[in-house]
């Protein structure tokens, strides 16, 4: 009941023009970590290995090149993606438009479409992935023992004079 009321309240407030306070029925019905970080990391680097480190956990996402990813949801739905630099100037801003009414986010999809949209920026700006670091060697196997090899007169074959050197 206290739900209702609160969405009522928020209803009437909105109505009314005054400021709605900070959980508002949109939100509620969106999940606030959509695309998670992990997604975003996994898009991320299955476009461009190494970008992102293996297992983000909040945003701004770390990346490569002191470079930053900012996701964040607007209080009208639409998502809000920032690239930041070493300074923290924005060198990229995209909104995307939020799902239609009665349709919930495809969390993987919009991963996917912000990678994207990364990835391009990167390749416009002429940026190149750091290499990956090797995989771990693997173990050598034990060399054979030595065999001992006993010179060819021992084992009964005579070496033999060149032809021509009578």
């Amino acid at each position: 009941m206290e739900g209702v009321l609160a969405v009522l309240s928020i209803l009437l407030a909105s109505a009314l023009g005054a400021e709605t306070p900070a959980a508002q029925p949109a939100a509620a019905s969106t999940p606030a970590a959509c695309p998670s970080p992990r997604q975003l990391g996994a898009a991320l680097n299955a476009l461009v290995p190494g970008l992102a480190s293996a297992a983000p956990a909040a945003t701004p996402l770390p990346l490569a090149g002191n470079l930053r990813l900012d996701v964040a949801r607007a209080s009208e739905g639409d998502l809000r993606v920032d690239l930041l630099d070493a300074h923290g100037e924005v060198v990229l801003h995209r909104a995307l438009p939020a799902p239609p009414r009665g349709h919930a986010p495809d969390c993987p999809a919009l991963a996917e479409t912000i990678a994207l949209i990364v990835d391009r920026y990167l390749h416009d700006v002429g940026y190149e992935a750091p290499p990956l670091p090797l995989p771990p060697r693997a173990p050598t196997p034990a060399s054979p023992p030595a065999v001992a090899t006993a010179p060819a007169e021992s084992a009964g074959i005579q070496a033999q004079a060149p032809m021509n050197a009578r």
